[in-house]
């Protein structure tokens, strides 16, 4: 990535880099997406680490949206970029069932190098009523990690041992140790213990044709 990339490869720095290379302004890239040139400027400097226009902004730059969103190492560029389908490859990662807890351990274990996968959302353990904040509705679909490093408040997918599916939790902080939390209140926190293996970090969440970074 560092032959692509001009400083710490994070989202917003791609989103500059690209846009440069394309020799375009803030306002000509705003005016596209249909945002403000302040929403583009948030998002180059990381003040803002999510949007709703992940795809318009790739379209508009003219590059990979797998190297957009997730700084996947190839060149930027996509020479089909102009394709009506250009999006389907963030699409193409393996989804898993709930179920797959055993499959996804195996294959985690193996590899060495980045991977990404998905799931879908099956139910309404990440959705509070009460707090809009932040909310996870059934049947979206989310893209994890398997190389993170877990950060106060981040969403894992976990292995639990009393469950033969996976988790989807907020790992949070709790007293001298952390819980797995889920945003609904009936639903309860999951210890983080040493049979406890987090296998993913939420990176990204697709819902209505809008993928987030996350």
């Amino acid at each position: 990535m560092k032959d692509y990339i001009d400083d710490d490869g994070e989202f917003g720095s791609r989103i500059k880099f690209a846009r440069k290379i394309k020799g375009m302004s803030q306002i000509e890239l705003a005016a596209k997406v249909g945002i403000s040139q302040q929403g583009i400027q948030r998002l180059e400097v990381g003040k803002v680490k999510s949007t709703r226009m992940l795809v318009q902004i790739a379209y508009f730059l003219g590059v990979n949206l797998r190297w957009l969103a997730f700084g996947e190492s190839g060149a930027p560029v996509d020479p089909k970029i102009r394709t009506n389908f250009f999006w389907c490859d963030l699409l193409k990662l393996p989804i898993f069932s709930w179920e797959d807890s055993a499959e996804i351990r195996a294959l985690l274990l193996d590899k060495k190098e980045l991977f990404h996968f998905s799931l879908r959302v099956r139910d309404n353990s990440m959705l509070n009523s009460e707090d809009h904040k932040i909310n996870f509705f059934p049947n979206e679909q989310l893209f994890f990690c398997n190389k993170f490093y877990l950060n106060p408040d981040d969403f894992v997918i976990a292995a639990v041992p009393f469950s033969s599916c996976l988790t989807f939790r907020q790992y949070v902080p709790n007293g001298d140790h952390y819980i797995l939390k889920a945003r609904n209140p009936r639903y309860k926190s999951v210890p983080v213990t040493d049979d406890v293996l987090i296998l993913g970090k939420l990176v990204h969440r697709y819902t209505d044709f809008n993928i987030v970074k996350w």
